[in-house]
């Protein structure tokens, strides 16, 4: 950010010179920098506004030359930025600067922001009047008409920016958030790949549906759709969800009434085209106090065929002591569509010891374990992987073969005994009033077929 403030600044000293205004008032000359700058690159909270008030001390028109001189390699910026955000939208660039101007009127991001500051002291025209041209290798052309001078300018920025100017951006992989009533879209380039839910009538915040790159849905609909021969058991079990059953004397895993209840609270963060999307949650007791506060944060990311989150959750006791139980029933899970399940699907469990199926993966530590199958002709999988500084690393794993598909580092003592583990010891998460624990994992949703070696890279990657 310094180096771009000092760039800019450089530049309209250049400006400045060529435009004989160096021997007027410092001060005011300052204040109207401040404003221009502050407005141009976002660097402070000076509204272009105040420029009003030195225009006793400098000519106006030497400010007016100034903003119009920024315009271009601001705007070219701001137009850059827009392209993609239109991209993530709707899955393909604008095609012309008009299609580009009405999708800016009615997107809510930071891009909007960057646009209304951008306009308050340049002509928004250098970015509706510029070109826009898709390529055939998934490129965007971009050329800018250029600013013409009364006469020809001295300084080298000056005369740079008096040519049409060609920019060419790369096809992005972007991830957008649409807030609806209650729940948040996330798009990658256009496509909708899952939802996040935290209606008040939830018993806790949820992602559903998720899909493949290919659009193919590997959440089971039950309970919120009716889908002719699906399962439905575990009412409970709802598209990808973090949750534990025993936690002091509240269980948040088998319930579908409420209390208790994992509360989303606020969005904390919600990062256009980075994919971040920070939330707090609260772990409300079936008594109606407030046990645990929940950060979550969530980076979704893509790849050629390859969807991906990852999950870093921290939990935080508040004012009492909170003891987390031994159980089976937890914690970071995924309901996986009937289809890619080992029991009457076409699923088959992977872990990274090599191990295949339920029996020889349950109740079992691991530091990823993958599910596979086909789907019309496809090979889907999906794969979750436990960070080294999660909580009990390397987790437990509750995989089954009728779909439910989850890690639990805190059921240890359960998962001793079931698999007659000699001397098995309870792990007993215990936090104290303003102590947290943090449970991080990544979940991949991919298409074509991935063996050990493979998703061992990945894990590889994911734990640097």
């Amino acid at each position: 950010m310094r180096k771009q403030k000092a760039i800019v600044s450089c530049f309209l000293t250049l400006l400045l010179f060529e435009t004989g205004c160096s021997n007027q008032s410092d001060q005011a000359t300052m204040l109207v920098l401040a404003a221009v700058l502050g407005q141009a690159i976002r660097l402070d909270g000076v509204s272009a506004r105040a420029m009003n008030d030195p225009c006793e001390a400098v000519d106006c028109n030497v400010i007016q030359l100034i903003t119009t001189a920024l315009s271009n390699p601001i705007g070219r910026s701001v137009a850059a930025f827009l392209a993609e955000s239109y991209y993530c939208h709707n899955g393909r660039w604008p095609r012309s600067g008009e299609e580009l101007k009405t999708f800016a009127k009615t997107f809510d991001t930071n891009a909007v922001n960057a646009l209304n500051n951008f306009c308050e002291i340049a002509d928004c025209n250098i970015i509706w009047d510029a070109n826009y041209m898709p390529l055939a290798d998934g490129r965007l052309k971009i050329t800018f008409p250029g600013i013409k001078w009364n006469q020809t300018p001295a300084s080298p920025a000056a005369q740079d920016i008096q040519e049409p100017y060609t920019k060419t951006i790369p096809e992005p992989n972007c991830v957008c958030f649409q807030k609806n009533q209650n729940n948040i879209d996330v798009l990658i380039n256009g496509k909708h790949f899952t939802t996040y839910r935290y209606g008040s009538e939830l018993t806790k915040p949820i992602l559903y549906p998720v899909k493949s790159t290919s659009g193919i849905k590997v959440t089971r609909g039950f309970p919120f759709e009716v889908i002719p021969g699906e399962s439905n058991d575990h009412p409970h079990h709802t598209g990808v969800f973090f949750t534990y059953d025993k936690v002091n004397n509240s269980g948040f895993w088998n319930n579908t009434k409420i209390p208790p209840q994992i509360k989303h609270i606020n969005i904390e963060n919600m990062t256009q085209g980075d994919g971040i999307l920070s939330v707090i949650s609260r772990w409300v007791g079936k008594n109606g106090k407030i046990l645990l506060e929940e950060k979550r944060i969530m980076s979704f990311s893509a790849k050629p065929n390859e969807y991906a989150i990852d999950f870093n959750i921290m939990l935080t006791a508040q004012d009492e002591q909170v003891v987390f139980g031994d159980t089976k029933e937890g914690m970071f899970a995924i309901r996986l569509a009937d289809w890619l399940r080992e029991d009457g699907g076409t699923g088959e469990y992977l872990n990274s010891q090599g191990q295949k199926n339920e029996p020889n993966i349950w109740g079992r530590r691991a530091k990823w374990v993958r599910l596979e199958g086909n789907k019309d002709g496809q090979t889907i999988g999906v794969a979750i992987l436990n960070h080294p500084h999660s909580v009990n690393y390397p987790t437990y794993w509750m995989a089954r073969g009728y779909g439910l598909f989850a890690a639990n580092p805190l059921g240890q003592l359960e998962f001793q005994k079931a698999t007659k583990l000699k001397n098995p010891q309870p792990f007993n998460l215990t936090l104290q009033p303003g102590q947290s624990a943090v449970f991080k994992f990544r979940l991949i949703i991919y298409e074509g077929g991935r063996n050990q070696e493979v998703i061992e890279q990945e894990f590889k990657n994911y734990a640097q």
